[in-house]
């Protein structure tokens, strides 16, 4: 391959003509406020959206309140003098956002209602034959009073 001259530059390779959008030099994109150019047409959106916005936007830094007119700006600040604000915020902001709500404590599983037992022979004595029965002690069940009771003059 033949070198090629090139602005007073000899260049091995015929790509290397190309203009590289790195180079500072090459910047098509101008302002139309205030004529300055950008090698992006990213970086002439952020200028324009910056400097002459209808309503500039502010942003405020929330550890010293100082006001930068870029989001960017604001980035760079707390990154250089809230680093440790900034961590500790983010690893509260962590837990928050990964916080799970405490589950209730297991409760102990509830017996299951059982049929009414009959509880006599647990309490007296058990009544093998009808005469072991005291029958003063049966209540009448149309009175809703005990034997001796109805028997006892009112």
């Amino acid at each position: 391959m033949q070198p090629v001259l090139w602005w007073g530059m000899v260049l091995i390779k015929a790509t290397s003509l190309l203009v590289s959008r790195a180079e500072p030099r090459y910047k098509p994109y101008k302002c139309p406020h205030c004529l300055k150019t950008y090698s992006s047409k990213s970086n002439l959106n952020t200028h324009v959206r910056d400097l002459h916005a209808a309503v500039p936007q502010v942003f405020v830094c929330p550890y010293c309140k100082k006001r930068y007119s870029s989001k960017n700006s604001l980035r760079y600040h707390i990154t250089m003098y809230h680093r440790e604000e900034k961590n500790r915020d983010q690893a509260l902001q962590h837990a928050i956002a990964t916080a799970q709500p405490l589950s209730p404590a297991p409760h102990p599983p509830q017996p299951q209602p059982q049929p009414p037992q009959h509880t006599l022979h647990h309490t007296q004595p058990h009544i093998q034959t009808y005469s072991d029965l005291d029958l003063s002690l049966l209540e009448d069940p149309r009175s809703g009073l005990l034997q001796e009771d109805a028997a006892a003059p009112h």
